[in-house]
């Protein structure tokens, strides 16, 4: 493993910092914080989100349930959003529980990608707030939440947000694969998204695949970049409020 506890399998220059695909587990990872896939009440879950839990321990138990529940029924996290707390034992100072769909259980598949992409940038949003330096991102809605959607579209939607959200602050970003087909389905669509010199045109390309909301959120978030960070600070907290 590299000296960020996950193994770095491609690295592509960003507008600011590199994005990585690496291979590994986030629980493993050093850095300035992890994303876990979490659900809206960001208590507990299965998968990656009780390991994260597991190797937290009680100091991040705790930092969850103290979440302000924002929805009824105790939802301190909505789909598409994200929140930080402590990262506990862990070997980052922070966590990033972001909410991603389940795409079996959204009205629509255009919906699902929204919500996707959304889950995506808040993360980075709550990272850039606090100017962390490098992420490892577990991969939402990868698994069986989503259904019939081809991993290689979620994929893309992942990469397309993460380069949309990067900020001056940020020396890596890292999207990690834990099974074979994450790890070369990621190499295979940053290879497509990322490489110069034509990458712009590769992602434009790319969302015009997907609904007007994705683009249009996607054109926001390049907007945003350009700000300074009290900027991000202030949007993360609007978000929160929002709930």
């Amino acid at each position: 493993m590299d000296d960020v506890g996950v193994q770095r399998v491609g690295s592509f220059p960003g507008v600011w910092g590199r994005i990585t695909v690496a291979a590994g587990s986030v629980i493993d990872f050093s850095g300035s914080a992890i994303v876990n896939a979490a659900n809206e009440g960001c208590i507990s879950g299965g998968g990656v989100d009780g390991a994260v839990n597991a190797a937290g321990g009680e100091e991040l138990v705790q930092a969850r349930r103290a979440l302000p529940i924002v929805q009824e029924p105790r939802v301190r996290c909505p789909t598409g959003q994200a929140r930080t707390t402590t990262g506990g034992k862990l070997r980052v100072a922070w966590v990033i529980h972001a909410v991603g769909p389940n795409y079996r259980a959204v009205e629509s598949e255009d919906d699902g990608d929204d919500l996707l992409f959304r889950a995506y940038c808040s993360a980075m949003i709550e990272a850039r707030a606090k100017a962390m330096r490098t992420v490892g991102f577990s991969l939402l809605s990868a698994g069986i939440f989503r259904g019939g959607r081809p991993l290689s579209e979620v994929l893309t939607l992942a990469l397309l947000a993460v380069e949309a959200c990067v900020y001056p602050e940020l020396e890596e970003v890292f999207l990690v694969g834990f099974t074979r087909n994450e790890i070369d389905t990621l190499h295979q669509v940053s290879e497509s998204l990322l490489t110069p010199p034509n990458a712009t045109e590769l992602r434009q390309s790319a969302l015009e695949r997907f609904c007007a909301p994705v683009r249009q959120y996607h054109a926001w978030c390049l907007e945003q970049r350009q700000r300074p960070i009290g900027h991000a600070i202030a949007l993360a907290a609007a978000v929160v409020q929002r709930g």
